[in-house]
């Protein structure tokens, strides 16, 4: 059974604690005493100081006046954190889906580029990033991305004279639908506010179904493709 001191988890500002009491001389085991867990918590602590600085960097300046933050002491980072930044509008405007490893590997890129070896992509980073830049995370809406409202309401308003004096068995709308192979995430960061339009899907299918109906809904779905039977039906 797992001890008290093992159950006990630190605060971020505790993990930073237990670095600053290493740096002034106190044991592993002193403060492990002093904050009531075990000595591998620590250890394993002190193996991460330099993501647990960063993310301590980072909730500062995400948390700093914008006033603040301009007259702060810089930390080699502005350049990332401006970089990012922009490469993320010109992924989402291309409809690329951007998940947070995406983020970060594209972080830890620039800074290899710009030859800064202090930058630590951490978890850390990455939450305040988000918080700084007013991003959240979910799923896209299919293939909304494609769809122009303005053409949407038009047609509306054109549909009523085009179908006047028509049977409704004779009035027909088509539609399909695929099982994709090799998709990309249906999730993506996006901008608070901003419609979040579906990303790219990979256009290798491996069934093409035909949603085709009149308005008295008679037809069945069509199975579009090379085999009476295809394999993907089992």
């Amino acid at each position: 059974m797992a001890s008290s001191k093992q159950k006990n988890a630190l605060t971020l500002e505790q993990r930073l604690d237990v670095i600053k009491m290493s740096a002034q001389g106190k044991s592993q085991g002193q403060i492990a005493d002093h904050f009531g867990v075990g000595k591998t918590r620590v250890q394993n602590t002190l193996k991460q100081k330099a993501e647990i600085q960063a993310e301590i960097q980072a909730e500062l300046e995400a948390s700093a006046p914008l006033s603040k933050r301009k007259n702060s002491k810089p930390t080699g980072n502005e350049q990332i954190n401006e970089l990012v930044p922009k490469w993320f509008v010109d992924a989402t405007r291309r409809r690329i889906n951007v998940t947070g490893p995406m983020m970060q590997e594209k972080a830890l890129q620039f800074a290899t580029d710009l030859g800064i070896t202090t930058f630590v992509v951490s978890n850390g980073w990455l939450q305040y990033f988000v918080k700084r830049n007013n991003l959240a995370f979910g799923k896209l809406c299919g293939e909304s991305g494609d769809v122009d409202g303005d053409v949407v309401t038009a047609w509306k308003e054109r549909l009523p004279k085009l179908i006047e004096g028509y049977d409704e068995r004779d009035i027909f709308n088509m539609d399909e639908s695929g099982l994709f192979i090799k998709t990309s995430a249906d999730k993506s960061f996006y901008i608070k506010g901003e419609k979040c339009g579906g990303g790219k899907k990979s256009k290798e299918r491996i069934i093409t179904i035909s949603l085709c109906a009149n308005l008295l809904g008679e037809k069945e779905l069509i199975v579009i493709g090379k085999s009476a039977r295809p394999r993907a039906f089992g």
